[in-house]
């Protein structure tokens, strides 16, 4: 029998000849946020692991426009050239939500998206609980780090 291991704990075991032991798993890691599952065969080596992340979207309608709104106000001819009207909105309405970018040496810390591939990606944590999110401004996404 193979072991489904939930967060270090043993949670299921399963016939590996049913082919669906790691569908399985990744299928529980999605309705578990935050969990981790491990799958083990019948000698306890782990042949798949799962970690889960949550993504929703990051910014309401009215975020958004209280966010638009702010950009415009605080446009000025001097810092038009470093702005962008869809990363610099979305990371005011993320500021006015609580969050603030994760800098390195004065630079956002940035990667590609998985969804739509761009590199605008910010590394962003949530000042009231500390928990660190990737934020999407073309895909208006927060998921977990």
């Amino acid at each position: 029998m193979w072991t489904i291991h939930r967060n270090g704990r043993l949670y299921d075991t399963l016939d590996p000849k049913s082919h669906a032991v790691l569908q399985i798993a990744r299928s529980l890691s999605s309705d578990n946020p935050g969990d981790s599952f491990t799958v083990k065969n019948e000698t306890g080596e782990t042949v798949g692991e799962f970690k889960t992340t949550v993504s929703h979207m990051a910014l309401t309608k009215s975020v958004q426009a209280a966010a638009l709104k702010k950009y415009h106000e605080t446009m000025t001819p001097e810092n038009r050239v470093v702005r962008d009207d869809t990363i610099t909105p979305f990371f005011i309405g993320l500021s006015i939500r609580g969050f603030s970018t994760e800098t390195r040496n004065g630079c956002d810390i940035l990667s590609d998206c998985p969804t739509c591939r761009k590199s605008s990606r910010a590394l962003v944590r949530n000042d009231a609980t500390g928990k660190m999110f990737q934020a999407c401004p073309y895909c208006n996404t927060l998921t977990t780090h």
